[in-house]
């Protein structure tokens, strides 16, 4: 007798029907690594230290974490290295420059060598600052950005002084170093405002350098032979012409074509000048 609520034997699995296959299992997703390029820059900062990459994604750690620098950064990095090397390039340019230009002035050292002004080949504004022997050879020899016209460079002290320019083309005296021919000091700037030739005479006593510059108002100004400083300075009136220095044992009669404009005292420990027509004290 058939059971209700059993099912007979032959129903669990029909003969007559054909077993549904498995479905297949879902494949893994796969994780691809991103795409390396030549002008990724990463940057890991960890507890070591920071790490800079190129060229791609470094290897995962757990201890560092990784971010991609912006590209203002990267910008900053590529002009601080073009900087670099364009003063590189200019540093060896003022070191290697052969003195071949014409001389523009020269003063004896007294060993046999002189300090020479020379034009640089090729260039306008650009003179070469040189100590040559007597056989035409160079102790050492710099590129200056330029010269006063008519300056002539002096030997003091050990040092070789010259009236030259800056970058911008504004006078300044510069001082070297006689034996190798470094740069000592460089000062004595007269103010950017002032109508000046950059022209003047030079005059070393005691220590001190008296620079007077021609101009509207022209100046002087007085500085250490030693390192440069700034002692005094002060503007001359009447000083547009050109202006000569005649040295006595008291002091400096400085001229211009219409006549005496200054008088500097020697014994004065700045180098204070007062006009040619003041009572002498």
């Amino acid at each position: 007798h058939h059971v209700v609520g059993r099912s007979r034997p032959e129903e669990l699995l029909p003969t007559n029907r054909t077993p549904r296959p498995c479905p297949r299992p879902l494949p893994i997703p796969l994780r691809f690594a991103p795409r390396r390029r030549s002008h990724d820059l990463y940057a890991s900062s960890g507890r070591a230290g920071g790490v800079v990459a190129f060229g791609g994604a470094p290897s995962y750690n757990p201890a560092v974490s990784t971010k991609r620098l912006s590209g203002k950064r990267v910008a900053s990095v590529f002009v601080l290295l073009l900087a670099a090397g364009v003063a590189v390039l200019i540093a060896r340019f003022f070191h290697d420059e052969t003195p071949t230009g014409p001389i523009l002035a020269t003063t004896p050292v007294g060993d046999g060598t002189s300090l020479t002004l020379r034009g640089a080949a090729g260039s306008k504004n650009f003179v070469i600052l040189s100590r040559e022997r007597a056989d035409g050879s160079f102790a050492w020899h710099d590129t200056l950005f330029g010269a006063v016209s008519g300056a002539k460079p002096l030997a003091v002290d050990g040092l070789a002084v010259v009236r030259a320019h800056t970058s911008r083309g504004l006078p300044e005296t510069q001082a070297y170093r006689l034996n190798d021919g470094a740069l000592a000091w460089r000062a004595g700037r007269p103010d950017e405002g002032a109508h000046l030739s950059g022209r003047g005479p030079d005059v070393v006593h005691g220590g001190k350098l008296y620079a007077f510059y021609e101009g509207s108002p022209g100046w002087l100004i007085v500085l250490a032979l030693v390192d440069g400083h700034e002692l005094s300075r002060q503007p001359i009136e009447k000083a547009s012409g050109p202006l000569t220095a005649q040295t006595t044992p008291q002091g400096i009669m400085v001229s211009s074509p219409s006549g005496p404009v200054l008088r500097v005292r020697f014994g004065d420990a700045k180098g204070a000048a007062t006009a040619a027509d003041a009572p002498a004290r």
